[in-house]
């Protein structure tokens, strides 16, 4: 028996039949009879369309739509997409991560890590490189590839270590010494602004 929440209209859903998805993955020897391709699902929930179709389809196909579907909505909520390489490209990569320090199953952070220009290009070449694009990595991932980086440097690393301790430290007896209604968002920033620019020696 469909829910209330089984009948509401879902956007990724929505999004997913209107680029074609469902189409594009069904071939005309899945529905068990030539009638059954005008079977309407575009304005139906997920869960009430896959229903629908699954009267129409066979089994095989029914699971492959399924799963197509599930990963579809994966890669909308967690803002994934799916890349496709050859094996040995992967050999390669993995090689890569190996030879860097970083994790061999977080392709992200190693694509992260060739995809950041060297330190040592002239400015003018900076300002207009294509790959100067915010990353999506988030703060322990950022600082692992900056370790992978720096990896004959360990001297600078741990300069860079030493600076986290004293800002956690900093941060750790300020906030003691702050009291709790002046604890707001703007007082962090400021201070945490206070303290970058101390350390950049403005």
């Amino acid at each position: 028996m469909a829910t209330q929440n089984d009948q509401q209209p879902d956007e990724c859903w929505q999004q997913f039949v209107a680029s074609g998805l469902v189409e594009k993955g069904l071939r005309v020897e899945d529905f068990t009879s030539p009638e059954e391709r005008n079977v309407e699902y575009s304005k139906d929930s997920p869960k009430l369309a896959l229903k629908a179709l699954r009267s129409v389809l066979t089994p095989d196909a029914h699971r492959r739509l399924s799963g197509r579907w599930r990963k579809y909505k994966y890669n909308a909520k967690n803002n994934t997409t799916t890349l496709t390489i050859r094996k040995e490209t992967l050999s390669k990569l993995k090689a890569m991560a190996q030879r860097t320090g970083l994790a061999e199953d977080n392709y992200e952070l190693l694509f992260e890590y060739l995809l950041d220009p060297n330190e040592d290009l002239e400015p003018s070449k900076q300002e207009v490189s294509t790959l100067d694009i915010e990353s999506g990595l988030d703060f322990e991932a950022r600082s692992e590839k900056l370790r992978a980086k720096l990896r004959f440097r360990p001297h600078s690393w741990k300069h860079i270590l030493d600076v986290y301790e004293y800002a956690f430290k900093m941060g750790w007896a300020a906030c003691k010494a702050l009291h709790a209604k002046k604890r707001t968002v703007e007082a962090r920033d400021e201070a945490a602004k206070a303290f970058a620019d101390k350390l950049n020696g403005f």
